[in-house]
């Protein structure tokens, strides 16, 4: 099972900085809400 800093390092490094970008971006606003 992975940990949540390496399933984040994992993501990062399979996504496009595009994609990490707007997966953040989509993440950061249902927090806000």
């Amino acid at each position: 099972m992975f940990s949540v800093v390496q399933r984040l390092c994992y993501i990062r490094e399979v996504l496009t900085h595009k994609e990490y970008d707007f997966f953040t971006a989509v993440h950061r606003t249902k927090g806000k809400k």
